[in-house]
């Protein structure tokens, strides 16, 4: 980066002494000397060092703070919180994935954020984590270790706490969220900092409730993976339900069944226990719905004639074939992966605001939902 010149009284030997040390501070920074969160050196030493004053030093820095790469801190010193975007765009990024559900669709997801990067000649370095903090704070150390610019993460939900992550954070290193706070043990503070990616999940449930409310049913269930307190799926189906004066039963919502296909039977013997059944059931994850499906034609009852299920994600563990029945709700994988890119490199770029992106959702038709017998009411 050229310095511009500060004065004459600033040169020695026709090179620019402020310049200079500012320039010599910042090749330590691309050279790792000086890392993402390290306090640079007090202006005595580097004014030792370089063999200029200390004024020279101070102005140096203030320049490097102005760029962005340094912070202030009175009376303690200066903090490293950014590296060169040119340095950043020559380092992996690290991608993190919970991969411990809808496992079929993480090679998909590994395959299109491998091609995005090796587009623009970058390497990605792979963590799955199942959602773990104790393996997410070994992921990211090790990333970190590696020289990581950026991380893509979903972050962890059980342990004790995500203390890599949120050291990551308070360095202002690159980093972009995926998926929705709830259950995180990330803080909603720290959250707050990051950029952020997640499908559209109102629209999503939207979709469904209106293509099923078009059809003629009118009593509706959802069987919910998630706690209720942080599922974005169940406030949607509640809003729509509230909206439309549709009868709700507290027996039609099952909640947090997790998101294995033995989850879908337990949630429809719970349904099938209440004084009545809805005619159609919306599950948050298609291993929920296809189990449900199971459970409800073990016992004796049509589908899609006696019940309408609909499915959410368009993937399940045992593999896209079982899908070829199901109705659900579908996105693309390649423009979720673009867009966390995107984010990153703005956080890459510095001086910008995280922004969250909602990634748009199609409801896809196939053959597990018809109109209710008789008037669905």
């Amino acid at each position: 980066m050229k310095r511009k010149r500060a004065g004459s009284d600033q040169f020695k030997g026709g090179k620019l002494l402020l310049g200079a040390v500012a320039e010599k501070v910042e090749r330590a920074i691309v050279s790792g000397e000086f890392a993402v969160g390290d306090m640079i050196p007090p202006e005595r030493y580097l004014a030792e060092h370089c063999k200029v004053s200390r004024v020279t030093v101070r102005s140096a820095l203030v320049l490097l703070e102005k760029d962005g790469l340094l912070e202030r801190f009175p009376r303690i010193g200066y903090k490293v919180v950014r590296r060169l975007r040119s340095d950043l765009l020559r380092r992996p990024v690290g991608v993190i994935e919970e991969g411990f559900r809808g496992v079929a669709s993480l090679p998909l997801r590994i395959e299109a954020f491998e091609r995005l990067l090796c587009d623009s000649d970058r390497a990605m370095m792979l963590g799955v984590t199942g959602c773990d903090a104790e393996r997410e704070n070994a992921c990211i150390r090790r990333f970190r270790e590696a020289g990581a610019a950026g991380l893509i993460v979903t972050p962890a939900r059980f342990g004790q706490r995500s203390s890599a992550l949120e050291e990551w954070i308070r360095d202002r290193a690159p980093v972009v969220l995926e998926g929705h706070p709830g259950a995180w043990l990330l803080s909603d503070e720290l959250a707050a900092r990051c950029s952020r990616t997640d499908v559209d999940n109102r629209d999503g449930v939207f979709q469904v409730m209106h293509y099923l409310l078009n059809m003629g049913h009118r009593r509706m269930g959802m069987l919910c993976g998630d706690d209720p307190r942080h599922s974005e799926r169940l406030a949607a189906f509640r809003e729509f339900t509230s909206r439309n004066d549709l009868p709700v039963e507290p027996e039609w919502e099952v909640t947090g069944m997790g998101w294995k296909r033995a989850g879908g039977h337990i949630g429809f013997r719970r349904m099938a226990a209440a004084a009545s059944m809805p005619t159609a059931v919306i599950c948050t994850q298609d291993d929920l719905a296809l189990g449900l499906l199971d459970a409800a034609r073990a016992a004796g009852l049509t589908c899609p004639g006696d019940l309408s299920v609909v499915g959410f994600s368009n993937e399940s563990s045992e593999g896209r074939d079982r899908l070829r029945e199901l109705t659900t709700v579908g996105w693309s994988v390649e423009l979720a992966a673009r867009e966390a890119l995107l984010l990153l490199d703005e956080q890459m770029d510095g001086d910008c605001e995280p922004r969250t992106v909602k990634i748009p959702v199609e409801l896809i038709v196939r053959n597990s939902c018809a109109p209710p017998a008789g008037n669905g009411a």
